[in-house]
């Protein structure tokens, strides 16, 4: 299993790839959520061990917060020579999904975003976000479907190979019908 600070690391060096440009700890830590809840629920393991609590500015992992404090408000510098190579394409295919949906977001709106949500909304503060808690409501936000195979991948694989994927398509429900309809 990855940890938390594999994860975040990932998030932190893939800024400089061009796709994040803003990750700062804030950011960071709402990041580390979504990733944390679409793993769970598309494949009902946790991405990392580490806890998720309630604090208030939101969902905080209080070991990577505490790493990367020193940066106060400021982008986090890059990790030199991190091995983005060294995650499964399971797990890609999660941060990848959670860069394209929501890096796009500042930390502040990022922020707003979990205080409405039930993960957040429903613990006490200072509290332990319970990993089932964060499963329910991902897997809810699902539709409740698990996935077993990577849909990034898969439409990847589709736009290159054979034919073009709509890029509505983001269940295995809408996948289902899209091949039953083509």
């Amino acid at each position: 299993m990855t940890s938390a600070l594999d994860i975040a690391q990932y998030f932190i060096n893939h800024s400089y790839g061009g796709q994040l440009d803003d990750v700062t700890n804030l950011k960071l830590q709402k990041l580390l959520y979504y990733a944390q809840g679409y793993n769970l629920a598309l494949y009902g393991e946790p991405l990392f061990n580490e806890d998720i609590m309630n604090w208030d500015h939101g969902t905080v992992v209080p070991c990577i917060y505490h790493e990367f404090k020193r940066f106060g408000n400021q982008i986090i510098q890059p990790t030199p020579n991190f091995d983005m190579e060294k995650f499964s394409q399971q797990i890609k295919s999660v941060l990848e999904f959670v860069c394209r949906d929501y890096a796009k977001y500042s930390g502040w709106k990022l922020r707003e975003m979990t205080h409405n949500e039930s993960p957040w909304k429903n613990t006490q503060r200072d509290e332990v976000i319970t990993k089932d808690s964060i499963e329910t409501f991902f897997t809810t936000k699902l539709n409740g479907e698990k996935f077993n195979f990577d849909l990034d991948c898969m439409e990847q694989m589709l736009d290159t190979e054979f034919v073009e994927m709509p890029n509505n398509i983001t269940t295995l429900a809408q996948f289902d019908k899209w091949l039953a309809e083509g």
